[in-house]
């Protein structure tokens, strides 16, 4: 389900952006247009600051502009790694698959890729009276595609082939397996 620490969305409106991974503008609140590419993209880039456990306020120290590469320049100066930012990006895609797929080992799928019914119920007050989310199961299953995902929110062979993540997918699932069979 929803949570605030795998995207910084509602970051994006206060200007938090990354345009060196084109995130430019924020997305347009009444459009699921690009979504699942904007999305995708944020995702990728809140996994970085998890991995780096860095606090997620740190753009709103002062680092509006270029904050990624501000981020990148410090892992460097820190581990003395030659890395840039498609390299730490490509990094961050492979935690949040790696990710995906122990959440699918344990039974997520695109079941659990939704709101809660609750957000569905429009506001009785307020400037959002009467308003409720676009409907966006068609860019959940864009999304899913863009992520090299089946429709079930799986991570295709291709996709983990791509991303070297092989070995792992096997050990995950058989780690769950003996955890089942153990009862």
């Amino acid at each position: 389900g929803p949570c605030h620490e795998r995207g910084f969305i509602s970051y994006h409106y206060l200007g938090v952006l990354a345009p060196e991974i084109g995130l430019t503008d924020p997305p347009d609140r009444h459009s699921l247009e690009n979504a699942a590419s904007f999305v995708i993209k944020s995702q990728n880039w809140a996994t970085l600051f998890n991995c780096l456990v860095q606090c997620n306020f740190m753009p709103f120290g002062g680092y509006k502009s270029n904050w990624l590469t501000q981020q990148v320049d410090l892992l460097r100066y820190v581990t003395g790694w030659s890395i840039d930012i498609a390299s730490v990006m490509e990094i961050s895609e492979r935690v949040f698959n790696l990710q995906r797929l122990i959440n699918v080992s344990y039974g997520i799928s695109r079941k659990d890729d939704a709101a809660p019914p609750k957000v569905f119920v429009p506001q009785q007050i307020g400037k959002s009276a009467g308003k409720i989310p676009l409907p966006f199961d068609k860019t959940l299953l864009e999304y899913y595609e863009l992520r090299g995902w089946d429709r079930y929110g799986r991570p295709r062979v291709e996709k983990l082939e791509e991303l070297g993540l092989t070995e792992e997918a096997d050990l995950a699932f058989r780690y769950i397996k003996g955890l089942r069979e153990k009862g």
